[in-house]
């Protein structure tokens, strides 16, 4: 995104002393300074908090695979247009074992063509939930076959966190500061 963001990240001199105890434990960018998606939600410390709770839970003690998780939100980064998110999660993903070429799948209508059976779904329910906000009865019965009730309750919340996420970046056009665009994406108007 090469827009100039809407609400810039707050600056350290007006950190409250709760925000500033979370920010100074955040992953840093360059510098001493925590990402943008945390800087700028300290415009509002009791959301950030909220948020920052949710996303450590799905990020760190879900019941989704690394890797499952890491394909759902990499597809669901492409199908909202956020570049943020999509730098960010490409080193994430590698780190949970996708390759480059898998990841690269991630952007095409047919993602995932030669990943393992159980993978496949995963971007058809992520493209489903992102268009129709369900699952057709074919993708469910596909992921039904490969993962738990646990899994299956957690798949749309990690899904519409990152939809939720990606408003709030692209909507604020937090910078992106991953240093990875999201590849171009045919047919999408840009903001």
């Amino acid at each position: 995104m090469s827009a100039e963001p809407r609400i810039g990240p707050l600056p350290r001199t007006q950190w409250d002393p709760g925000t500033s105890a979370i920010l100074e434990q955040m992953p840093l960018r360059s510098g001493d300074q925590p990402l943008g998606i945390f800087t700028t939600l300290a415009h509002h410390p009791p959301l950030m908090r909220a948020f920052m709770e949710l996303g450590d839970f799905l990020m760190t003690k879900g019941a989704l695979p690394p890797r499952t998780r890491e394909i759902l939100i990499l597809r669901t980064a492409w199908n909202c247009g956020s570049s943020y998110e999509w730098g960010h999660h490409v080193n994430f993903g590698r780190t949970a074992g996708l390759s480059d070429t898998e990841i690269a799948t991630i952007t095409t209508t047919h993602p995932m063509p030669n990943g393992a059976a159980h993978e496949q779904p995963l971007c058809a329910a992520a493209d489903e939930l992102h268009s129709n906000s369900q699952l057709s009865d074919q993708t469910w019965t596909a992921l039904r076959g490969v993962l738990s009730d646990e899994q299956l309750v957690e798949l749309p919340m990690l899904v519409g966190n990152y939809v939720m996420m990606s408003y709030l970046l692209n909507a604020l056009r937090v910078a992106n500061d991953s240093g990875i665009e999201l590849p171009n994406q045919p047919g999408r108007r840009g903001p």
